[in-house]
């Protein structure tokens, strides 16, 4: 049997360094593939993690957090829940205004008359929990919209719970009849 300070010492300085870089390396692999986690992680319990982790190119049909998740990119957005729905919001962008609660409905075939000259019609659709004041952006269908080259469309919240869709002819003419529509009244609370 050889012993080890007489292999080395036949050996050489130069293949002694590279023992010891390679032992090393050795090491750092197998203690980095001891806590590599592979591409796909299925549990049907808790998942714990201590520090800061970071999940690279994942893709998944659903991601539940509680408290706090940070996704980072270009922008950075924060979700945060302390469990109270009215403390729930989301804010995108670096000082953006956060919304507290998004509302959406859709009234189906509303339908408006012909519109006078200089003049508007209304319709209303009820999106529950909408207040005077909140922010409404409408989904108009083309068809609707295209109605007359001079309608102007917009909503607002009228009443508790009431979106109202105003469609106004901008023009010395009445407009012809426009046909029925499904239009999206969407609310955001801040």
């Amino acid at each position: 049997m050889i012993k080890i300070s007489s292999f080395y010492k036949n050996r050489g300085p130069v293949a002694t360094i590279l023992s010891v870089v390679f032992s090393v390396l050795f090491v750092v692999a197998v203690v980095q593939a001891a806590t590599t986690i592979g591409t796909n992680i299925k549990t049907d319990g808790t998942v714990s993690v201590t520090g800061l982790s970071t999940f690279g190119n994942a893709s998944s049909t659903q991601l539940s957090v509680f408290n706090n998740a940070y996704f980072g990119g270009t922008a950075t957005t924060t979700i945060s829940s302390t469990g109270a729905v009215a403390a729930q919001s989301i804010t995108i962008g670096a000082g953006g205004t956060s919304i507290e609660k998004h509302l959406s409905a859709t009234a189906s075939l509303l339908d408006f008359p012909v519109i006078g000259a200089n003049s508007c019609e209304s319709q209303t659709i009820t999106v529950t929990g909408a207040a005077d004041g909140d922010t409404v952006s409408l989904g108009v269908p083309t068809a609707l919209a295209n109605a007359s080259t001079t309608f102007a469309v917009t909503g607002f919240v009228s009443e508790t719970n009431i979106v109202t869709v105003r469609i106004c002819q901008v023009a010395t003419s009445a407009s012809s009849d426009p046909a029925a529509a499904t239009v999206r009244a969407d609310v955001w609370q801040h």
